[in-house]
């Protein structure tokens, strides 16, 4: 009985001793059952209405047969005593069966905590505070009958759930949402991966591997009483490093975020839940698991994600790859193919679809395994006949062209002699043509290009190359790139969420009508307005764009999946876990049924929500996609603070943008949320999406000139570094700028923040001196006040309004050089031949 009486005596505490002690819960389970058998006793008058049954089985262990004086009739006596009778031998063979066992003694390290339990639990469990011998009559945490398990389930199968199959399926019909009671289980902790120092001695190394094991097992069964304490969480697109702060403060628990999920984001509206609630729970939206380290008393806890979570995300990109690469070979067979090409002009002056999609489609469908693996890492595939690199050494193939795709492109176009030199052209429409399969040495080839969209879809482009020499042994080049198609990715298909969620329609509480209002965390007076078209000519076709180029605009009003979130929660006052992703939404109210507005909403957002354990979890369809889009936040905060120091973000800012990863820049959803609610158009300057042969040379200027070395990179934003000073594999970064230029050329940083006007002559060559000064201001008229003051002959208006401009300048290339800018970046100035 020392257990039974020690459960007794720690009071509001004893609820957390049953966690660990199963002979407590059969004691707990046998003492409801006579605490029952006793109510009927009392209304009988047989047991006095101030005691109970099992305290006077405690106190004197004596038969109940003088308990209580006999207020009834003989009959009605006579049947209670019996029943009381056979109620305490009963009790007696239930006791008796049931000792405590040693592991009972566990509850004595719970007396000395001060631990609170959760309201709900409180609420539940029947406990007066006047009392001064609590009991636990049932207790759960959440409403509805609790069934405790025959064994404890520790930390470590709570706090990670998951990691036994059982995680919460977001995004699958198929698996309804959790929403029945369930056992006070510690389910959601990991212990951390043991370290074994390798030698020479065997058994060294068998001594060390099993008392690791044995640690391992032992830090397997824990329940940290810590983790009950209740935390109120109001975290919009917070890191997880921010969370695993917050939670920390709150519980005075150490917990970190590793390296591999550091800079993920989430969205947390919780209200007094215990952190356990709350970390299981992340652990079941997110797929990711709670180390812990140290020993009883001072745990520290550490959210991760371990490589089978990560391999089972690379296969859902993977399976999005398959399928839309499938839907673009689908696209191409049918009658009326979705694609578009860059066609010829013929000798009628119209322009018509040239034989390069036709090739490239048929290039495309008939790739081996390999080729088609070079395709899908991101690499350049070029395909030819023999004959292409002998007619130009540049090419360098991965396979051979089918030799009839080589004949129809050699077919396609020829060459005649035009004011004593021979020309190119890519169509026969045009008379006296030879054709240039009729050219020897000649050849022809496919460069295809698959680029993975940032939810998963493919676009395929393609370069057509003719290489022939000239009668007069000239090199001939012809063709150009085409699109051969793209298709959405899967992750952007519509969704159903009243479909997947109906047995949630009955569920007490959605179906209250609702009226839902996001407030934007960007205030409508700084979302803009969207721009008019650009003029034709105009310097910012070439630039930044995404304060500029219509097609890259948000939709406004915009609101974040962030904002629809905090008003669920403001408004319904319900517990909300969801993931959380730079991407814009339309600002839009919603009323009804709180089941049609959460389907409503997350159908318009490309989220699943699911109610889990009392939380309502958000996931988005592309999660898989979008995790590695995300820029960090840790970064753009550093970004956003230098901004707002001077009005831009200085060079340096711009070059730690361009070495973010290629999907991160091509990202065109994190694209616009970075210029418009970060309000960082220098974004543009690197991303350049709807550009992609300048980004090709932008994006590569900005990495080359982030790799300098400081001295050097000082050199060249003051005009003085030469093309000998750059290392040579720094030099091979930016081969279209350095190839063939003498090591004496200067190199100079050309860069003009969003927002500022700046000098743009147009030069005529050999008529007059070519200025390349930097001349830019907030207004046009203080940039030509500086170009008048220096050149007093400039008096056009010459200038214009930047979105971002970034290039390389260099000089002293030779004397019949006229300082070529354009293919080094944005143009700033240009240099005309005279008429």
């Amino acid at each position: 009985m020392k257990c039974q009486k020690l459960f007794h005596k720690i009071g509001t505490t004893g609820w957390a001793h049953l966690l660990i002690c199963s002979e407590c819960r059969k004691h707990r389970r046998a003492d409801q059952a006579i605490e029952a058998a006793a109510a009927r006793l009392r209304a009988t008058g047989i047991l006095p209405a101030s005691s109970t049954l099992v305290e006077a089985m405690l106190s004197s262990g004596s038969d109940l047969a003088g308990a209580a004086p006999v207020r009834k009739p003989f009959l009605a006596l006579g049947t209670a005593s019996a029943g009381a009778v056979c109620i305490f031998v009963l009790a007696v063979c239930v006791r008796q069966s049931h000792r405590p066992s040693v592991a009972s003694k566990a509850a004595a390290k719970f007396v000395n905590h001060e631990v609170v339990p959760p309201p709900n639990i409180i609420r539940n469990s029947g406990i007066r505070a006047s009392s001064r011998r609590r009991r636990l009559r049932g207790w759960s945490l959440l409403p509805g009958p609790f069934k405790p398990t025959a064994n404890a389930i520790y930390d470590s199968e709570f706090l990670n759930p998951g990691r036994d199959g059982s995680a919460i399926a977001i995004g699958s019909s198929s698996h309804a949402s959790t929403t029945a009671p369930i056992a006070m289980m510690d389910d959601f902790v990991v212990p951390a991966p043991v370290s074994l120092a390798v030698n020479d001695n065997a058994l060294t190394v068998e001594e060390m591997s099993d008392e690791a094991t044995k640690r391992y097992a032992q830090e397997a069964k824990v329940v940290d009483t810590r983790l009950f304490r209740n935390v109120n969480l109001a975290l919009k697109h917070a890191s997880f490093a921010k969370v695993c702060q917050e939670l920390e403060r709150q519980t005075g628990v150490q917990m970190t975020a590793g390296r591999n999920i550091v800079d993920g984001n989430g969205t947390l509206f919780v209200t007094v839940r215990p952190a356990r609630e709350v970390m299981r729970e992340i652990s079941r939206v997110f797929g990711v698991v709670w180390e812990l380290t140290g020993h009883d008393g001072a745990y520290s806890y550490r959210l991760t994600q371990e490589i089978s979570a990560q391999v089972a995300e690379e296969k859902l990109r993977n399976d999005d790859v398959s399928k839309s690469l499938e839907a673009l070979s689908k696209a191409m067979t049918s009658p009326k193919p979705n694609v578009t090409g860059v066609g010829f002009r013929t000798s009628a002056g119209d322009v018509r679809q040239g034989p390069g999609v036709d090739v490239g489609q048929a290039t495309f469908r008939n790739l081996s395994l390999e080729e088609l693996d070079i395709l899908r890492s991101g690499r350049k595939l070029t395909l030819g006949s023999p004959g292409l690199p002998a007619a130009d050494s540049r090419v360098h193939l991965d396979g051979e062209l089918d030799p009839d795709l080589a004949t129809q492109l050699l077919r396609s176009g020829g060459t005649r002699l035009e004011d004593g030199h021979w020309a190119a052209f890519g169509d026969t429409s045009f008379s006296g043509l030879t054709t240039y399969d009729q050219l020897p040495g000649s050849g022809a080839g496919v460069t295809l290009q698959l680029r993975v969209s940032e939810f998963g879809g493919v676009e395929l482009n393609a370069d057509v190359l003719i290489a022939a020499r000239a009668p007069d042994g000239s090199l001939l080049h012809a063709g150009g790139p085409t699109s051969l198609g793209d298709v959405p990715g899967p992750a952007e298909d519509p969704l159903d969420n009243a479909r997947d969620n109906a047995k949630e329609k009955t569920t007490p509480g959605f179906s209250d009508l609702v009226q839902l209002t996001p407030k934007p965390t960007t205030p409508l007076r700084d979302q803009g307005i969207d721009p008019g078209p650009i003029p034709p000519g105009s310097m910012l076709q070439f630039q930044g764009t995404y304060r500029t180029f219509p097609s890259l605009q948000p939709p406004r009003p915009f609101m974040t999946s962030d904002d629809f979130w905090q008003a669920v929660h403001e408004t319904t006052k319900r517990d909300v876990v969801a993931d959380s992703f730079s991407r814009l939404f339309p600002l839009k109210r919603y009323s009804g049924s709180l089941f049609e507005v959460l389907s409503k909403g997350c159908d318009a957002m490309h989220y699943h929500w699911k109610l889990d354990e009392r939380f309502l979890t958000g996931r988005s369809e592309a999660y898989q996609w979008q995790r590695l889009n995300e820029v960090p936040t840790r970064y753009l905060e550093q970004w956003q603070a230098k901004r707002k120091v001077q009005g831009w973000l200085p060079l340096e800012g711009v070059l730690a943008m361009a070495m973010m990863d290629d999907r991160q820049l091509d990202a065109v959803e994190v694209g616009r949320t970075i210029a418009n609610q970060w309000d960082l158009p220098e974004w543009g300057i690197p991303s350049r999406p709807h550009k992609p042969k300048l980004m090709e040379m932008v994006r590569p200027i900005c990495r080359f000139l982030a790799n300098l070395p400081l001295p050097l990179l000082n050199e060249a934003v003051e005009g003085t570094l030469t093309v000998g000073e750059v290392p040579t594999d720094l030099a091979a970064m930016i081969p279209m700028v350095l190839k063939y230029v003498p090591n004496s050329a200067r190199l100079r940083v050309d860069y003009v923040p969003p927002g500022q006007y700046y000098w743009s002559p147009v030069f005529i060559h050999g008529k007059e001196p070519i200025r390349d000064d930097l001349i830019f201001g907030p207004t046009g008229e203080a940039v030509m006040e500086e170009v008048r003051r220096r050149y007093p002959d400039r008096t056009k208006e010459e200038t214009s309004l930047s979105d971002g401009l970034m290039a390389l300048l260099r000089s002293g290339v030779g004397p019949s050089a006229y300082l070529p800018s354009e293919d080094m970046g944005d143009a700033r100035f240009s240099v005309k031949e005279p008429r």
